[in-house]
Parts: C-alpha cells; structure tokens; sequence
C-alpha cells in the first residue's frame, strides 16, 4: 500500500493581463505556495478571493493543487 509523505498545498490565481490581437484573453498565473494541505477547499476558495480583491487584474479563477511524494508502506 502506497503512503503519502511531504504532502503540500498551493493556491493559484489565474489573471486576465489583456486581450491578444485573436480577441482572446491573455493570461498570467500566480503561485502562492506552503499552504497546509488540510485545509478546505472552500478556506482556498475565501482566501483566493480575498487576494483577488488586492489585485488591479481581473481574476479569471483560483485554483488548488496538491502534491506528495509516494512511498511503499
């Protein structure tokens, strides 16, 4: 049975930067890392969010990725 270690979290915020001459929207990404991996998934939402509102680009969606290295138990 596998076993998770060094378990982390990260929050992503995808902005709009502009448009490109095809009329779509250009995107920028931003990581925030060390979150603890525990925390719920609305907690990320509220606080993706609450960054959201300290950025001058429209957020276009938060994100939550999760990692671990697997070991054999």
């Amino acid at each position: 049975m596998a076993v998770r270690n060094s378990q982390t979290s990260t929050l992503k915020l995808k902005l709009q930067t502009g448009m490109n001459a095809k009329g779509e929207p250009k995107v920028a990404i931003h990581t925030f890392s060390h979150f603890n991996p525990a925390m719920a998934d609305d907690d990320y939402l509220a606080l993706g969010n609450a960054i959201g509102k300290l950025q001058t680009l429209p957020v276009l969606f938060v994100g939550r990725t999760d990692s671990a290295d697997l070991t054999a138990e």
